[in-house]
């Protein structure tokens, strides 16, 4: 370069503010930063509350007026900034271009993706799906499928056959439906909130009778209720069990062992979505003898949305061999014959299988059980603050869900208000309620690549966000509380 960047600088923001011609603010700052052709035409002077940007149309630079971000300055591409010089968020275009960072946009990638799915995506996973890409029936494909499966078999705490849907959890929810309900079969679907109904409706869909053991929204299945109704079924015609591992619509978690329990000797296969609670919280397949269990990408597993899986055992095979339910995409049949050759039925998502490769050798290094104790622990700091704050979370804390938290607004708050606040001022993104949750709670998503200074983050923007919405909110309150019980765990006091 042939000229001082930080002269430069100053020279051109001297030029956006009106004080100084642009052309020649150019042509001072070095010969190489002029334009080629014409000398560009001078900026009028913007208002006070926009500035002009250089846009080069036909080997001639114009301008047009942009809303101005405070302290953003208009710098040529390949200038490395430092200190306080500026920012940016917009990629080089080429040597003679500009960036400019605009109002709505220059915090981007600085976003908080506080949702109960889908979870931020660590930057080595992204780097792996960036990879070229392979033949799915070719071996580099086989070598890797063989891999994921084996890692998911380790986190389903399996020896169970496991297969990958490219999908979103839905469709392993369906599959798990359509492969063992037949047209006639009476299921009981076990609901504490969305994703149970859901259960119920893909299997209404296939022909099955369907009876709903209804739970309070924010409460959990209750056991006993659940035997109860087991016994009452003398002639053994419930052919399977639905149940909801952690009900992310709620901030609940059901006690999948108690309730597989509960169904003692009855022949009832005991089908689980576990779509937002495998890898976050405790499951074993094998020891607790579940039959079927869907999982999903995009929630503990850290990769964007497109497989889920399915893990199917004994009992499942023996009922998929006497179903009369049609299927295609979603047959486990096909599922295990192209496994036998490392392959999928049909064309795989190869980026977010290569991303899972890379989320499991994540995962084994941090080990399972640490992964509950920070999901336990996250918890834990989301409650006590936002107790701390004055607000209730939906959920008791006996059954409050390791994954994500569902807060009540205030009385008189609108709970969207403070989510639409949280959003624009503080670029924090919360999930809302669903249905007849619309509106009166909002939910704080604490699974996946979430660690202890994301929540004492967020919990500070809620606070500040909480007295822009006018409900008064002393600051550091909450914060202070989520600090305390990371600091407890680090010193070892407690086991949260």
């Amino acid at each position: 370069m042939c000229y001082d960047k930080f002269q430069y600088l100053n020279r051109v923001k001297q030029a956006m503010q009106g004080k100084s011609k642009v052309g020649s603010a150019l042509q001072r700052a070095g010969g190489r930063c002029k334009p080629a052709g014409r000398r560009p035409e001078s900026p009028p002077k913007p208002a006070p509350e926009t500035a002009m940007r250089p846009v080069k149309e036909n080997g001639r630079f114009r301008y047009k007026p942009v809303k101005r971000v405070p302290e953003v300055l208009l710098f040529p591409a390949g200038i490395k900034m430092g200190g306080n010089a500026g920012t940016t968020s917009r990629p080089s275009m080429g040597r003679e271009d500009f960036l400019y960072a605009e109002e709505d946009e220059h915090m981007e990638e600085k976003q908080y993706l506080m949702l109960p799915g889908p979870t931020p995506v660590p930057p080595r996973l992204l780097r792996a799906m960036a990879k070229p890409m392979i033949n799915h029936r070719g071996p580099e494909f086989k070598a890797l499928y063989e891999e994921v499966i084996e890692g998911l078999k380790e986190v389903f705490r399996t020896k169970n056959d496991v297969f990958i849907y490219t999908a979103a959890g839905t469709g392993a929810m369906e599959a798990a439906v359509a492969n063992f309900v037949s047209p006639g079969d009476k299921v009981l679907v076990v609901s504490i909130g969305v994703f149970g109904n859901r259960f119920a409706s893909i299997a209404g869909r296939f022909g099955a009778q369907v009876e709903k053991l209804d739970f309070t929204w924010g409460t959990a299945a209750d056991p006993d209720a659940l035997a109860e109704r087991i016994r009452a079924d003398e002639k053994k015609e419930i052919k399977a069990v639905f149940v909801t591992h952690n009900e992310t619509s709620t901030g609940v978690t059901n006690d999948l062992k108690a309730l597989r329990a509960a169904l003692g000797d009855h022949p009832a296969l005991f089908i689980v979505d576990s779509v937002s609670g495998l890898g976050a919280m405790e499951l074993e397949t094998d020891l607790w003898n579940l039959d079927v269990v869907v999982a999903g990408s995009q929630k503990s597993f850290m990769i964007p949305p497109g497989l889920s899986f399915i893990a199917v055992g004994p009992r499942a095979w023996e009922a998929r061999a006497k179903c009369r339910n049609a299927c295609f995409y979603w047959d486990v049949e096909a599922a295990r014959k192209s496994a036998e050759k490392g392959q999928t039925p049909f064309t795989p998502a190869i980026p977010q299988i290569a991303a899972l490769a890379e989320a499991l050798k994540m995962m084994r290094a941090e080990g399972l059980e640490n992964i509950f104790a920070r999901h336990r622990r996250l918890r834990e700091m989301t409650r006590r603050g936002i107790k701390a704050m004055g607000l209730k979370p939906l959920a008791a804390d006996d059954v409050a869900s390791a994954a994500v938290t569902a807060v009540l607004a205030p009385e008189g708050l609108e709970a969207n208000a403070i989510r639409r606040v949280l959003l624009k001022e503080f670029n924090v993104v919360v999930a809302g309620g669903q249905q007849s949750l619309d509106n009166k709670i909002f939910r704080i998503g604490h699974l996946g690549h979430v660690g202890d200074l994301e929540i004492i983050a967020v919990l500070a923007a809620l606070e500040m966000a909480l007295n822009r919405c006018g409900f008064k909110v002393e600051l550091g309150k909450g914060v202070k509380a989520a600090q305390e019980v990371s600091l407890a765990a680090l010193s070892g006091e407690r086991g949260v």
